[in-house]
């Protein structure tokens, strides 16, 4: 027969997994897993209800100008830097 010992050992504290952010610099008609990952940064934090199909058009522009203007930054449709490290200080603190 097989018998599993168990040793006792401190309990190992870890950090919740980051949450992927989408990287700058992401503007109308940009495409890809980076356009898809921002739309579901948009889904996250402004609740935006995008469809996440990594084609950043219209509807996604008008979600990133909501959140570029709710959290005052440059409203120009264009997710740069700025955009970038309040998304990542919304989602990963």
């Amino acid at each position: 027969k097989f018998m599993a010992t168990w040793s006792k050992s401190t309990p190992v504290t870890t950090k919740p997994a980051k949450v992927e952010i989408a990287k700058p610099t992401i503007r109308n008609g940009s495409r890809g897993n980076n356009a898809k990952l921002l739309q579901s940064n948009l889904n996250a934090v402004m609740k935006s209800g995008l469809v996440t199909d990594g084609i950043f058009g219209a509807k996604s522009v008008v979600a990133l100008k909501a959140f570029q203007k709710k959290y005052k930054l440059s409203v120009d449709g264009v997710y740069g830097n700025n955009s970038y490290k309040k998304m990542d200080s919304l989602l990963n603190g």
